[in-house]
């Protein structure tokens, strides 16, 4: 067993801190960057907490500003900040009641608005005002960009209450029903907030945190095809985000009664980055979900976890909705190594593979030319748990 984590002068345990960075710098910042060189770009990130993330950030832009309303939290930024030699992050303390003037402030300065993993901790009423504001701020040829944000139409609440359906409920009814979440701290300290608050202890559920969705988004940007520039499914956010099949599932759904709906609004964390003015989605390299249909494949078969699993050089057969020079798919391994082989019409891309690991793999085919059918075939036993296709930004068919 490893020794326990001893805290340091401010209190914080380094573990999560640490971790969170990492994810942030290796896998978040990285693309942001495909998206917006940094290098010489203003971030404003709203709700910057404890520094994990804007110390990654830092290190690659020209400038990071970040505000947070809760003292203990900047005081620890400052000290990882300094620890980094990083001097351009400005951080600043400013209460709730004025941080919005404060953000306004920066009108016309900031190319990249940044929530990470804060939107949730708002109300539905601050949620909106602040998607608002960070489309004023930032510049008309900037990004806003929404990290780590659980999706309230993905079957469980896995960010809160640990309780399937909770985010769907209205808050009477989620306040009368949180005693039956198995997270002991949440649920205790929602009981008390239930008998002792004014209003009930809605406030302190928003605080603990709630999912959104495209719904939100589409009250402050209109038709979101026309806004979304990246996130989702991009291979590059499949190296930390495992596709489950409630996420899968909500695809399959959306796909019919939303075909417009960019692909970033069906897995639990929203990822997207959104531009403030409108765009043409046939410039956007969007990732769009495959069914994950095996009637054309032999001895492809279901899972109870709506994967699918493919015996050893047996073939997967994908239809895509449209043509595509681009596929991505996440699979799991039992040996330590396997070939993955892409085939369509009389073209063969195999790629080497390594497991098992923590995460599925991830393998993406850039194509030569443009097909609509194509087969997956692997040397060794083999799990998908996701398939999907770039469609050059257009909605799918409905």
């Amino acid at each position: 067993m490893a020794p326990a984590e001893s805290e340091d002068e401010l209190g914080y345990t380094p573990q999560h801190w640490d971790a969170r960075h990492s994810v942030a710098r290796d896998v978040f910042v990285p693309w942001l960057e495909a998206n917006v060189p940094l290098a010489d770009k203003t971030v404003l990130e709203y709700g910057s907490g404890n520094g994990a993330v804007s110390c990654a950030v830092a290190a690659r832009a020209a400038r990071h500003i970040g505000l947070d309303i809760e003292q203990s939290a900047i005081d620890e930024a400052r000290v990882r900040a300094r620890e980094r030699g990083l001097e351009n992050l400005e951080l600043e303390v400013v209460g709730a009641e004025a941080i919005f003037d404060r953000v306004r402030a920066h009108t016309g300065e900031v190319d990249v608005f940044l929530f990470y993993a804060v939107l949730e901790h708002l109300t539905l009423q601050e949620r909106l005002e602040a998607l608002r504001l960070a489309r004023e701020v930032v510049r008309s040829d900037g990004l806003i960009a929404v990290i780590e944000l659980p999706n309230r139409l993905v079957d469980t609440d896995y960010h809160t209450s640990l309780l399937p359906f909770f985010d769907q409920l209205p808050p009477e009814l989620a306040l009368a029903y949180l005693e039956r979440s198995p997270r002991a701290d949440f649920r205790q300290q929602m009981l008390e907030a239930r008998a002792a608050d004014s209003d009930g202890g809605v406030l302190a559920l928003a605080r603990w945190g709630t999912g959104a969705s495209f719904h939100e988004f589409e009250l402050v940007f209109g038709d979101l095809s026309r806004h979304v520039i990246g996130g989702g499914y991009d291979p590059m956010l499949l190296a930390e985000r495992t596709v489950h099949a409630d996420e899968t599932a909500l695809a399959r759904y959306l796909e019919g009664v939303r075909p417009d709906l960019p692909p970033p609004f069906s897995p639990y964390w929203i990822d997207v980055l959104i531009s403030p003015t409108p765009i043409e989605p046939s410039t956007t390299r969007l990732i769009r979900p495959w069914p994950m249909e095996t009637r054309l494949s032999r001895r492809a078969g279901w899972t109870r976890s709506e994967t699918i699993e493919l015996p050893r050089r047996r073939l997967l057969r994908v239809e895509a909705p449209a043509p595509t020079q681009r596929v991505v798919c996440t699979l799991s391994i039992r040996s330590r190594r396997a070939r993955l082989t892409l085939r369509a019409g009389r073209s063969r891309v195999t790629q080497g593979i390594a497991g098992p690991r923590r995460h599925p793999l991830v393998a993406e085919f850039p194509l030569e030319r443009p097909v609509s059918t194509f087969t997956l075939e692997v040397s060794e036993w083999a799990n998908f748990s996701f398939v999907g296709f770039e469609l050059s930004g257009s909605p799918a068919p409905a």
